[in-house]
């Protein structure tokens, strides 16, 4: 993505936002956009494992006609909900990590921007 004819005769004059920080203000807006969507699947999984904790508590016996039915289904149930937990988990991993190399991207480019800055000085 290149500058703007405008943000390039500013940084040629000293005035205006740096290159640097605008990839740090991206990288700020992308940590603060992963970790809102983090916390947020976080309180989902808890949810998640409330529910499946509630749902597998309830017994049914296995003797009788409706119990034979339903413990079939719900054998078929369980393993669906314990496949979408495990995705849910695996992609809440993936977010994490995402949102600390959003977060060291960030800190690099405070860095370039804070020593731009000193050298204009």
């Amino acid at each position: 993505m290149g500058e703007s004819i405008f943000d390039q005769i500013g940084n040629f004059f000293g005035i205006g936002v740096t290159t640097n920080e605008r990839k740090r203000s991206k990288y700020h807006q992308l940590y603060q956009n992963i970790s809102m969507y983090v916390e947020q699947a976080e309180q989902d999984l808890s949810e998640i494992n409330r529910m499946i904790s509630s749902y597998s508590g309830v017994h049914v016996t296995k003797t009788k006609v409706p119990g034979i039915e339903f413990s079939a289904s719900r054998e078929r149930v369980d393993e669906r909900l314990k496949t979408k937990r495990n995705t849910l988990k695996k992609k809440l991993a993936e977010a994490k990590t995402a949102k600390r190399e959003a977060k060291l991207a960030y800190d690099h480019y405070k860095q370039l921007a804070a020593e731009e800055d000193r050298k204009k000085r």
